[in-house]
């Protein structure tokens, strides 16, 4: 299963790896951390918080804090079901 901190990894080479934005200092700065804080939460020096999840998808409407946060993936199907 995967890791809060290993989903926050992924979806930063996502943005990068979509030329959204081209370093993680990019990003860091963007979501207001200094990237300092941003290499120790991806390192595994600090922890991830809720807070620093939510500035991460506050960037990129299409990041989703659930899947993050908690591994939820909402598809419309999904959706539909709960309806």
């Amino acid at each position: 299963m995967d890791s809060i901190r290993e989903r926050v990894r992924q979806a930063m080479e996502w943005l990068k790896d979509n030329r959204l934005f081209n370093s993680n200092r990019a990003i860091a700065e963007k979501m207001g951390y200094n990237p300092s804080v941003v290499s120790q939460v991806i390192t595994g020096k600090s922890n991830v918080s809720e807070r620093f999840v939510k500035s991460l998808c506050s960037i990129y409407p299409l990041l989703s804090f659930e899947w993050i946060w908690s591994c939820l993936l909402y598809t419309s199907d999904a959706a539909d079901e709960r309806s």
